[in-house]
């Protein structure tokens, strides 16, 4: 039950990932026009400038009446009239109007194809369009205008351009949102070859791509349980070799361009230590990188006593989530450099409360059906209280309260005994925390009839 419960943080994390990466509607913004009109210019920059200013009624305001003047002029070239209903309708979705949106970037889109179906100014368009589809759930309609965006990518600038990066990875956040794994994971690899292509194996410039990556295929690994089939146990396997060795390239390109001790190792190396740990392999491997990273810290000269403060108590949590004995004592050392009254923020900062040490995700745990004795619409919910011993380690773990099956409130109360935080000190101290509460709320898979005024509609007892 536990690794069940687990399994939905780390889709819910997939999820959320998908929605961030969708929500960069602006990068599809034209914000330069062939505008020879010094009127129309002018306007132009005004819907620039509200956007700088984060004044959104101001920016669409204007979009509005520079779409209206630019109607009325017939020596605007068609597609530059394309871009501007493509802005306004950019301004309208970020507004909410998502309806009105889609009308004009779908007139924005006939424009341009009656110029030339195969026309680059398509990609900001389509991509725009696919984020107003998805935002009114019309996901294969989403899907089609990236696929299309893509193909038009393709040949503009051949199978591997650069071009096709936001839209690949459009695609795979689609494809997470709709539970379609499989491809998801297909496209990030695509995503992956075309990095490589157009930055080059070694080259600085693919270091985000590969630890972004790497981030994706260890919690995608993670969504899929250890007890699944063979065959998919051996996929699971797989994405979590991917991730490491990802990682692991990571760490080199860093190493070959500025030496073994360098800080931009840090990230890399607490991105291994971390897939490593919710792979389950060695803690010998999982606290190697920590210590590593602990190492490079500490002897860097440009680090001051917060950096090695922090580096210390980084290292300290990877022996907490392990198991390791040593965990306090590094603690207490990290701890007494902070002596100086003028770290005490950063002491309360690091000690003041107990800290989620692992996982370090939202959970939103899901029921298959609703329970027979919640009221639909209320809140599906369980409330527990548990204390923090001085170790970090969580006792005396009661359920309060809650509306969801039994099943699942046990399921709850195992997966909130086996968390694992980092220790509240005082005055050098270690204390125990007591009477801390966790309010967990659950969704239902299935959609629950609306009630009738007739009798309420029992979906089923949830367990």
């Amino acid at each position: 039950m536990i690794k069940r419960l687990f399994r939905l943080t780390v889709l819910l994390f997939l999820v959320t990932a998908s929605i961030q990466a969708s929500a960069s509607l602006l990068d599809n913004l034209f914000e330069e026009l062939t505008l020879s009109d010094e009127a129309h210019a002018s306007k132009h920059a005004l819907v620039l400038k509200g956007l700088k200013d984060e004044n959104l009624s101001a920016a669409r305001t204007n979009a509005v009446q520079l779409m209206n003047l630019v109607s009325e002029d017939l020596e605007v070239e068609s597609v530059t009239y394309a871009k501007i209903l493509t802005n306004t309708g950019i301004l309208y979705a970020l507004s909410g109007n998502n309806a009105e949106a889609e009308d004009l970037l779908n007139q924005a889109v006939a424009i341009v194809e009656s110029v030339n179906v195969y026309h680059t100014a398509l990609l900001n368009i389509l991509r725009a369009r696919s984020y107003v589809e998805l935002t009114q759930e019309q996901h294969e309609a989403a899907i089609q205008s990236l696929k299309r965006a893509q193909h038009i990518s393709h040949r503009s600038d051949g199978v591997y351009t650069k071009l096709q990066l936001p839209l690949i990875e459009a695609l795979a956040s689609i494809n997470i949102g709709l539970g379609q794994l499989r491809k998801a994971d297909t496209q990030q690899k695509f995503n992956l070859k075309v990095s490589e292509q157009v930055f080059g194996v070694r080259s600085e410039e693919l270091i985000p791509t590969l630890d972004k990556l790497a981030k994706y295929f260890a919690m995608r690994a993670s969504s899929i349980s250890y007890y699944s089939d063979q065959q998919t146990r051996l996929y699971r396997d797989s994405l979590f070799r991917l991730s490491v060795n990802l990682f692991k390239r990571s760490i080199s390109i860093i190493e070959d361009k500025y030496g073994p001790n360098d800080l931009r190792l840090i990230d890399p190396l607490k991105g291994l230590s971390r897939t490593r740990y919710i792979q389950g392999v060695s803690k010998v491997l999982v606290k190697e990188s920590m210590e590593r990273a602990a190492g490079i810290v500490t002897t860097n000269p440009s680090s001051d006593v917060s950096d090695h403060a922090k580096s210390l108590v980084e290292l300290a949590d990877t022996y907490v989530i392990t198991t390791d004995g040593r965990a306090l004592d590094v603690y207490t050392e990290a701890w007494e450099m902070l002596a100086d009254p003028e770290f005490d923020d950063l002491r309360y900062q690091l000690f003041g409360t107990p800290k989620m040490l692992f996982p370090d995700e939202p959970i939103q745990p899901v029921l298959a059906r609703h329970p027979m004795n919640a009221v639909v619409g209320d809140e599906l919910f369980v409330d527990i209280e548990y204390d923090i011993r001085h170790d970090g380690r969580v006792r005396n773990v009661k359920i309060v309260e809650g509306n969801v099956p039994n099943e699942e409130k046990k399921m709850l109360k195992t997966y909130v005994s086996r968390l694992k935080y980092r220790p509240r000190i005082v005055e050098g101290e270690f204390f125990m925390t007591e009477g801390l509460s966790w309010h967990q709320t659950f969704r239902v898979l299935e959609k629950v009839p609306e009630p009738t005024n007739v009798s309420p509609v029992v979906v089923g007892d949830g367990s």
